[in-house]
C-alpha cells in the first residue's frame, strides 16, 4: 500500500513538472508585446512543387482540456517535418490602432493553419518549413489582404497594416425596376478625381431589387444599374465610410421608345439592312456608361429599326445605308412623344450587272460573285463614328448564262467585284477553281451600270513545307493562302500539311498572296509572295509558344486581385499583345507567348498603369514574373452644379451640352445640372444648346472634394437664318460670301456669349445661304461676290424675321464701286 502511494505521488510530480514545462513552451517568456514597428514586406520564397502537397490531409484539431488554456495548440496541426512560428500584429492603417479578432489563414494545398488576433492585435501561427502556399488576412471592417506566397518566418514581429472598409447596400426602385428582365449593378471607384476605366465588381440584382457590395476600401464610388427595357442609371459620389453601410436607392425610369424609319427618295421604298446608331448627346468624357447607352440596330424588311429603354432628352441618330450613304441628326425623345417614329430619306442605291466567263468567253453558271468594300473613314463624322470596316457588301450566284446582278450596290465608295467557280465552263478544267477580280469601281447614288465582264483565270499551284525552329517538319498544320485588297480577304485556299510537313494549294489567283501556317502550341507563320506562276519550295517556319506565370503586388507585397495584365511583344511591329486577369491573390498566367522579349504591364482599381511599373522579360522565363503597382493618390471628385433656363418660359434648354470641363458623369433634374469630375486649377464652363444662345460661366477653381454652385443662368431662343442672293438680273447667285456682324451697343443676358460675326454657308437651293443659332439682335448683313459689288444692310432677327432677300447691283466688270 505504501509502495502504491509512493508511485502515485511520483506520477503526480512528473505530471506537474510536465505541465509547467508545456505551459512555458506554449506561452513564451511571459513578456508583453514588443513596441510597434513596421517590419519589412514579407519575402517571397521558393518552395517545393505543389505536387509535394498531394496526400497531405489536415488532421482533426486536438481536443480541448478542461481548465487549461490551449493557446495556439488549436491552430496547429502535427506535421512530419520541422515547423516554424510566424509572429505578427494587425494594426489599422493611418492610426496604428490594434485590430482584434482578425482572421489569419495560411493555405498549403489541402493543409491549412489559422489564427485569430488578440485584443492587442497579435497573432502567432505555426507553419511547416519548406512548404509553399498562400496567406490571407481578413476582418469584417477592413479590406482583405492576400499574399500569393507564404511569408518567410523570422524572429522579428511582422506588423500588418489593414485599410478600413465599408459596404454599399442598395435597391432598385421606380417604374423601370418592376419588369421581369434581369438587372445588373456595376461598381466603379473614383481614383485621383477620375472614374476608373474598369469596374471593380458586377452583381446580379436579387428578385426583390436588392444588391450589396462588401469589403470596400473607404472612398468615393459610382454605382450603375443596367436593365433591359430601361435606360442605364448612374449614381455618382457614393461615399463609403469605415465600418459603415452606405444605403443607395436607384430610381429606374421607364425607358422611352423610338423607331427609325429608313426609306429611299422618289418611290419611298423601305431600306433593309441600314445600320442605325442612337446615343444621348449628354455624356461625360470616359463615362463608364458610354458603351452601354449607345445602341445599334439594323433596319428590318419594312425599313424600321426599333429602340427601347432610351432616356429622355436629345439623342444623336447616325445612319449608314448598305450602299455607304450616311446621315446624322439630333432627335428629341421625351415621355410625351410616346412611341416616337421618325422618317429618314436617302437617295436610292446603285445597281450593277455583268457576266462571268471562262477563258474562251463563254458564260460560267454557278459562279459565286461577291461585292467587296474596302475599309474607309466616314467622311462626314470620322471623329465621332467608327470607320467603315469593309467586307462583303453583297453576294450572288450566276445563272445558266453566267449573268449576275446586284440590285443594291455600294454608292459613293470604292469596291471590287470578285468571282470564283468550282465548276467547269466551256474551257473545261481551266475554270475549275478559277478566280476573277474587277478593277476598282465607284458608283453614284441611284446609278445603274451593266456590262461588267469577269474572266476566270485558271489559278496557280503553290507547294511548300512547314518547319519548326529546329528545322523539323510539322504535320497537321493548317495552311491558308489569302488574296486581299485593302485588308479584305478576296479569296482563300486552305489545306493541311502531311506527315512530312508538305502542303499544296491549288487554284491560287494571280497577285499578292499571303500564306499563313497555324498549329496549336506554335506561333503563326506567315509568308507573302507575288503569284504569277506555279511556285515550289516555299518554306514557312513556326515557333513553339510558352506560358508565363507571375504575380501583381502592391508596395507592401500583397497581391492585387483582379489586376489586368498585358504582355506586349517588344519586337513586333504590329504590337502583338496577350492579356490575363489576376486572381484574388494577384496571380496570373499568360498563354501563347512566342520566344523573345515581352513587356509586361498591369493596372487595377486604385492602381493605374504607369510606365515605371512595367517590366521586360525574355520568354521562355523560368522564374515568377513580379509586377509592383503603386496606388493612386486619393483625391475626392468635384461637383460643379448650376441651373440653365429659357428666359420667360423657364423651360429647359434642348440639346444642352457642356464644354471646358472634362467631367465624367452628369445629372439633370429639370433645369438643374450637376457635373462630377476631377479637380482642376482653372476652369471656365460653357454651355450650348440646339435652340439657345451659348453661355459662359465665370472661371472657378476646383480643389479635391469641392462642390461649386454656379447659380442660375438665363438664355434666349436662337433661329436659323436664310439669305437668298440674286444678281442684277434676278437670277440666283452662287459663290457669294455672306456674313452677319453683330451691331455694337446691344444688351445681352448675363453669361450669354454673343458671337461678333457669323458666316452663312451655301445650302440647298442655288443662291441660298444659311446658318443656325442666330440670336435675336440687330445684325449687319454683308454680301460679297467676285463679279458683283458688295451689299451691306442692317437686319433684325426675331421669331418672325429669319429670311432675307439680297440683290447685288452693278457688275464689277462695269466699274462700279463697293457699297
Amino acid at each position: 500500500m505504501a509502495m502504491r502511494n509512493q508511485s502515485l505521488v511520483l506520477v503526480l510530480i512528473l505530471l506537474a513538472v510536465g505541465t509547467v514545462v508545456g505551459v512555458a513552451l506554449l506561452g513564451g517568456d511571459g513578456q508583453g508585446p514588443e513596441p510597434l514597428k513596421r517590419a519589412k514586406p514579407p519575402a517571397l520564397r521558393e518552395g517545393p512543387e505543389p505536387s509535394a502537397l498531394e496526400g497531405i490531409i489536415a488532421p482533426d484539431r486536438l481536443p480541448a482540456m478542461d481548465d487549461v488554456d490551449t493557446g495556439l495548440a488549436r491552430t496547429q496541426a502535427p506535421f512530419g517535418g520541422h515547423e516554424v512560428s510566424l509572429k505578427g500584429r494587425l494594426v489599422e492603417q493611418g492610426t496604428a490602432l490594434a485590430i482584434p479578432d482578425g482572421q489569419v489563414l495560411a493555405s498549403l494545398g489541402e493543409l491549412s493553419r489559422e489564427a485569430t488576433s488578440s485584443e492587442e492585435g497579435t497573432f502567432e501561427i505555426s507553419l511547416p518549413e519548406g512548404l509553399e502556399g498562400s496567406f490571407l488576412v481578413s476582418h469584417p471592417e477592413y479590406v482583405d489582404l492576400h499574399a500569393p506566397q507564404l511569408p518567410e518566418p523570422t524572429a522579428e514581429e511582422w506588423v500588418i497594416f489593414m485599410q478600413p472598409a465599408g459596404s454599399i447596400s442598395g435597391r432598385l426602385v421606380g417604374p423601370g425596376a418592376g419588369s421581369g428582365s434581369e438587372a445588373q449593378v456595376h461598381l466603379w471607384r473614383w481614383g485621383g478625381g477620375r472614374l476608373e476605366e474598369d469596374s471593380m465588381a458586377i452583381q446580379v440584382v436579387l428578385d426583390d431589387g436588392g444588391f450589396e457590395f462588401t469589403n470596400l476600401p473607404t472612398g468615393a464610388y459610382a454605382v450603375a444599374a443596367i436593365k433591359e427595357g430601361a435606360p442605364p442609371v448612374l449614381r455618382s459620389g457614393v461615399q463609403v465610410e469605415r465600418g459603415q453601410r452606405t444605403d443607395v436607392l436607384i430610381s429606374m425610369p421607364l425607358g422611352e421608345s423610338f423607331t427609325a424609319l429608313v426609306e429611299t427618295r422618289a418611290q419611298g421604298g423601305p431600306v433593309q439592312g441600314a445600320l442605325v446608331e442612337v446615343e444621348p448627346v449628354l455624356m461625360g468624357r470616359g463615362n463608364p456608361l458610354e458603351d452601354l447607352v449607345s445602341l445599334q440596330a439594323f433596319t428590318e424588311a419594312n425599313g424600321r429599326a426599333p429602340f427601347t429603354g432610351l432616356s429622355s432628352g436629345t439623342h444623336r441618330i447616325h445612319i449608314r445605308t448598305p450602299w455607304g450613304d450616311e446621315l446624322t441628326e439630333n432627335v428629341e425623345i421625351s415621355l410625351q412623344s410616346g412611341n416616337h417614329e421618325q422618317r429618314f430619306l436617302f437617295s436610292p442605291a446603285a445597281r450593277l450587272a455583268g457576266r462571268v466567263v471562262d477563258p474562251q468567253g463563254q458564260g460560267v453558271a454557278g459562279s459565286e460573285v461577291r461585292c467587296v468594300q474596302g475599309a474607309e473613314w466616314s467622311r462626314r463624322s470620322w471623329n465621332q463614328y467608327p470607320s467603315r470596316e469593309g467586307g462583303v457588301a453583297g453576294a450572288t450566284i450566276t445563272d445558266a448564262a453566267g449573268d449576275f446582278e446586284f440590285k443594291i450596290a455600294p454608292a459613293s465608295s470604292s469596291f471590287l467585284v470578285t468571282a470564283i467557280s468550282s465548276r467547269s465552263g466551256s474551257g473545261g478544267a481551266a475554270t475549275s477553281g478559277g478566280f476573277a477580280i474587277s478593277d476598282s469601281i465607284r458608283l453614284q447614288s441611284g446609278e445603274s451600270r451593266a456590262g461588267l465582264i469577269l474572266r476566270l483565270g485558271e489559278g496557280f499551284e503553290l507547294r511548300g513545307i512547314v518547319h519548326d525552329t529546329d528545322g523539323l517538319p510539322l504535320a497537321g498544320v493548317e495552311v491558308q493562302g489569302i488574296v486581299g485588297w485593302r485588308e479584305q480577304e478576296l479569296a482563300v485556299r486552305i489545306t493541311t500539311t502531311d506527315a512530312q510537313g508538305a502542303f499544296v494549294l491549288h487554284g491560287v489567283p494571280a497577285g499578292r498572296c499571303r500564306l499563313t501556317a497555324d498549329l496549336e502550341g506554335y506561333t503563326s507563320g506567315t509568308l507573302t509572295k507575288t503569284v504569277d506562276q506555279d511556285l515550289e519550295g516555299l518554306e514557312l517556319r513556326v515557333q513553339p509558344t510558352h506560358s508565363l506565370e507571375g504575380v501583381v503586388l502592391d508596395p507592401d507585397g500583397w497581391g492585387i486581385g483582379g489586376a489586368r495584365v498585358r504582355a506586349r511583344d517588344s519586337a513586333s511591329r504590329r504590337s502583338r499583345s496577350r492579356y490575363a486577369t489576376a486572381d484574388e491573390y494577384g496571380r496570373f498566367v499568360l498563354e501563347g507567348l512566342s520566344p523573345g522579349s515581352w513587356s509586361l504591364g498591369a493596372s487595377a482599381p486604385g492602381f493605374p498603369a504607369r510606365d515605371e511599373s512595367k517590366v521586360t522579360v525574355d520568354v521562355p522565363f523560368a522564374s515568377l514574373a513580379e509586377l509592383r503597382l503603386v496606388p493612386e493618390v486619393e483625391e475626392a471628385p468635384c461637383v460643379l452644379a448650376g441651373e440653365i433656363v429659357m428666359k420667360g418660359s423657364g423651360k429647359p434648354v434642348k440639346g444642352l451640352r457642356f464644354h471646358g470641363y472634362r467631367y465624367q458623369t452628369i445629372s439633370l433634374d429639370g433645369t438643374r445640372f450637376e457635373l462630377t469630375g476631377p479637380p482642376v486649377k482653372k476652369l471656365t464652363l460653357s454651355a450650348t444648346g440646339s435652340n439657345a444662345e451659348a453661355l459662359t460661366f465665370p472661371m472657378v477653381h476646383l480643389a479635391p472634394g469641392d462642390r461649386v454652385d454656379l447659380g442660375r443662368a438665363e438664355t434666349r431662343h436662337t433661329w436659323r437664318v436664310k439669305v437668298h442672293v440674286k444678281d442684277g438680273s434676278g437670277r440666283a447667285l452662287s459663290g457669294a460670301d455672306v456674313r452677319l456682324q453683330r451691331v455694337a451697343g446691344q444688351e445681352s443676358l448675363e453669361y450669354v456669349a454673343v458671337p461678333k460675326s457669323l458666316r452663312l454657308r451655301a445650302r440647298g437651293l442655288k443662291g441660298e445661304y444659311s446658318t443656325s443659332q442666330v440670336g435675336m439682335y440687330e445684325w449687319r448683313l454683308l454680301v460679297r461676290h467676285s463679279a458683283w459689288n458688295s451689299h451691306a444692310s442692317t437686319v433684325r432677327v426675331s421669331a418672325d424675321s429669319t429670311s432675307f432677300e439680297v440683290s447685288l447691283k452693278e457688275s464689277r466688270r462695269r466699274g462700279g464701286d463697293d457699297q
